[in-house]
């Protein structure tokens, strides 16, 4: 994926303007996805946004329309987070100038996987071996009936959701860490 300058230019103003720094070490968060069964638990998301800022890690969390609720939960309760809704050209702007991106199965994990910021995707019903996670990570539990399909599915047909509800935050953390270590900024995480 290719940004004009243009774009990675408004993306830094954008950052700014929110209070961010985009020199220093920012995670971008997606708690969105197409389908509800794709979504890691709210609650995860502010846990980890918490973990993040506590060791000094900026955090950037966006999506559509459809996703401004679940975003504004997340500052809601950690006022510390920006959250910027952006098209998804400056969303890919802002994504560019961060450490490392947390998204479910979703547009943006796709985004931030092309413009080789290294990426966290937590998969519940669908099969994350389908893409190549080099330089990134995907986690995913051992539900006995996850993956459920190859591409997701837009209901759980257990009912109980298992799939994601089970994705823990410590695994989250563990897989995290390594990204951010791996960034091309340098910084120090431990």
């Amino acid at each position: 994926l290719w940004l004009q300058p243009e774009t990675i230019d408004s993306a830094t103003q954008v950052l700014r303007d929110a209070g961010l720094n985009p020199n220093q070490p920012m995670v971008a968060m997606s708690p969105g996805a197409a389908w509800s069964t794709k979504q890691w638990p709210i609650a995860r998301f502010i846990n980890l946004a918490e973990q993040l800022l506590s060791q000094g890690v900026q955090v950037v969390i966006s999506g559509g329309p459809d996703e401004a609720t679940l975003c504004n939960l997340i500052v809601g309760a950690v006022p510390e987070v920006a959250f910027i809704p952006a098209p998804i050209p400056l969303w890919a702007g802002i994504i560019s100038h961060c450490t490392a991106m947390v998204a479910n199965d979703s547009g943006p994990m796709h985004i931030a996987r092309a413009l080789q910021v290294p990426t966290l995707a937590l998969f519940g019903s669908t099969n994350p071996h389908q893409f190549d996670f080099s330089e990134h990570a995907a986690i995913s539990t051992n539900a006995p009936c996850s993956p459920c399909h190859f591409y997701g599915r837009s209901f759980c047909p257990r009912v109980h959701f298992r799939c994601m509800k089970d994705l823990s935050l410590d695994a989250a953390w563990t897989a995290l860490l390594p990204l951010l270590n791996a960034d091309k900024k340098p910084t120090a995480f431990g």
